[in-house]
């Protein structure tokens, strides 16, 4: 079968690999649509700190179940046909992180297309606990959606976004659109910023109440204004520079809450004065535990739309030279979408 293999940084192609088996407690899946994440392009550039290569790329997937055994599918309530969206986090369950429910830090943490082979391909067979249902029937690239949706569900339930309260999200690629459509999802106002126009354009069109591009607007001044006059109750660090950390904490108004969901392991530098002085909340936010139903529940509902983000909908023969434009032209991009 088809898989994308990312032999070594910038050189990735399509080869053929064995097909899957799947055995007790797993699902045999037909793979239907597959997000690109920075991950993806990151590995395509040799930047990512944990892959190893080779690797079989992608952990964005939805996919039709193939094959599931009797029993799991008695204990499951799931059957050959049904469409799932993918969990790609595979944890060990016995640690103390897994113990205290979670197992989105397990200490020994696998994820799809990192740690191990991923799900650019056309069949894949994964834990039949990793596998969610939606309710009623929706898109195979809306499914594919989920995971990263969940990435800033995970940082909306850690920061405590709660009604009524001002939430500004640094950086509006694909994951801080996520946290600010989960941030209204919780009642939230919320502020996007980024030095792109045409993810900010998409942020509005999406629902941000204000967007702020640095270099026309100064965003402390103009969040000032946007919260009361005294800066935004939570911000969501979507992009993971020390900059950007720095600027979370010098924005965020005095008792608030940051969630820094965007990664980088470039040292970070900064005054823990300010921190201290406004007694802040400073938290981080890695993948998600228990978000899946709720985002699926909410697609359904109609109270989650986030087709826009997709920009790009390409095939598995796409994949290579899209990688590379989106090296090339990440500005282009918001979300592209491996359609099998």
């Amino acid at each position: 079968m088809k898989a994308i293999l990312a032999e070594k940084p910038f050189d990735v192609s399509v080869v053929d690999v064995p097909e899957p088996t799947a055995a007790p407690g797993w699902v045999l899946l037909k793979v239907r649509a597959v997000g690109i994440c920075g991950t993806d392009v990151y590995a395509y550039k040799g930047l990512h700190p944990f892959l190893t290569y080779p690797r079989v790329l992608g952990h964005e997937l939805s996919g039709e179940i193939a094959e599931i055994a009797p029993a799991d599918a008695d204990a499951s309530g799931l059957a050959a046909g049904d469409p799932v969206a993918v969990e790609p986090y595979f944890h060990c369950g016995q640690c103390h992180m897994c113990q205290a429910g979670r197992s989105n830090a397990c200490l020994s943490l696998e994820v799809l297309g990192v740690h191990c082979e991923g799900g650019m391909c056309e069949r894949l067979a994964v834990p039949v606990g990793k596998v969610f249902k939606p309710p009623e029937p929706l898109a195979d690239d809306l499914l594919a959606l989920v995971e990263p949706i969940s990435i800033g569900a995970n940082a909306v339930r850690r920061a405590s976004v709660a009604s009524g309260e001002s939430v500004a999200v640094i950086g509006a690629g694909p994951i801080g659109i996520s946290a600010m459509l989960m941030a209204r999802l919780a009642g939230a106002r919320v502020a996007v910023i980024d030095l792109e126009t045409t993810r900010l354009a998409r942020a509005a069109e999406m629902g941000a109440a204000l967007t702020i591009q640095p270099e026309q607007t100064d965003p402390a001044e103009a969040l000032r204004d946007f919260a009361d006059g005294l800066g935004p109750h939570v911000i969501l660090e979507a992009v993971g520079l020390p900059v950007t950390i720095r600027q979370s904490i010098e924005w965020v108004r005095a008792g608030g809450r940051v969630a820094i969901l965007g990664q980088s392991n470039k040292p970070l530098d900064f005054s823990y004065g300010p921190m201290m002085k406004k007694e802040l909340d400073v938290l981080a936010s890695r993948n998600s535990v228990g978000q899946f139903p709720r985002i699926l529940q909410a697609m359904v509902d109609g109270e989650l739309t986030p087709s826009k983000m997709i920009s790009h909908r390409i095939s598995l023969d796409d994949v290579p030279a899209t990688l590379a434009d989106m090296h090339e032209h990440p500005s282009a991009y918001c979300k592209a979408v491996v359609c099998m």
